[in-house]
């Protein structure tokens, strides 16, 4: 392992704006590289913004499904 060590200071930095910043953001914030701040998140079981959008396969089918069957209701 490369690199300086993590701060208790910079860990509560980044629990406190993950979830609400993109990882990008986050690593400016700290002066680190993405990929430090990304590896951090995953050791420490942390969801970051971009989770908080990602669409599960199923319920994204269920969605496009529920449309489409929308659209052939309204005669589209």
């Amino acid at each position: 392992m490369g690199g300086r060590r993590w701060t208790n200071d910079e860990i509560q930095t980044l629990e406190d704006m993950s979830g609400t910043y993109t990882v990008a953001t986050i690593a400016r914030r700290l002066g680190r590289s993405f990929d430090s701040v990304n590896l951090k998140m995953n050791r420490l079981g942390i969801l970051g913004f971009e989770h908080r959008f990602a669409y599960h396969e199923p319920a994204l089918h269920h969605a496009r499904s529920r449309a489409q069957d929308c659209e052939k209701e309204m005669g589209r």
